[in-house]
């Protein structure tokens, strides 16, 4: 009945986090490190991060933002959720806080229902550390419709009666942006990250002009 931006695609999903979506640094951080040693077995072209914490203040480096910057060093897109801690400034979570990836906010578009487009109070705001502008872009992040799992499910064959449900966060609007960046890739295996990035802060457009609010915009694309 449902979707996603690149239905073909293929999936390895990484579980670094337990059913309840809870985790620590280190299962994150081998599930990276897995990627980056598995990723021309697999040709893992992307990486899309619906999960983040908050960056250590007193710390001057960020374990998940070198993780990620490796990562995208091999040619791999990262992208992130901005993290739902909006609308604070200096709210967006790492790995998002990486100059290098793609860090992707909320906006609401309505979803047929006539509503102005405008960007949820949860969505993340910038700056970055050092002033860097962040979020990237906005992609639709507000009652989104997905396959529902069960969490208390342990093996076999099951039925689900209700088998869609909806969310809303930067959680869901960063994988309809890696969605968008493997039809890229499709279309262009060649392109590098820096490339992919670049195509995509070309198309978006403005939604309030403030950039912590939404870096370049919405994602708009054809």
């Amino acid at each position: 009945v449902y979707r996603g931006c690149a239905p073909e695609a293929n999936i390895i999903a990484i579980k670094a986090m337990d059913k309840d979506g809870g985790g620590d640094l280190t299962s994150i951080l081998r599930a990276l490190q897995w990627i980056h040693d598995n990723a021309r077995k697999y040709n893992i072209r992307i990486v899309s991060m619906s999960v983040g914490t908050s960056p250590n203040p007193m710390s001057k480096i960020d374990p998940l933002e070198l993780g990620v910057a490796k990562l995208w060093e091999r040619g791999i897109v990262v992208v992130a959720a901005a993290g739902n801690g909006g609308p604070s400034r200096g709210t967006i979570t790492t790995p998002g806080i990486s100059r290098n990836i793609i860090t992707v906010g909320a906006f609401d578009d309505g979803r047929g229902e006539g509503r102005p487009m405008k960007i949820p109070e949860f969505s993340s705001r910038g700056p970055a550390a050092g002033g860097i502008i962040k979020p990237d872009m906005l992609a639709p992040g507000v009652n989104i419709i997905s396959v529902k799992s069960d969490i208390k499910y342990t093996s076999g064959p099951v039925r689900i009666m209700e088998p869609y449900t909806s969310m809303s966060g930067t959680s869901v609007a960063a994988p309809m942006v890696a969605g968008i960046c493997a039809l890229l890739l499709q279309r262009n295996p060649h392109l590098h990250p820096n490339e992919v990035k670049k195509l995509l802060m070309s198309c978006t457009i403005p939604l309030t002009g403030n950039v912590f609010d939404e870096g370049g915009g919405r994602l708009f694309v054809r």
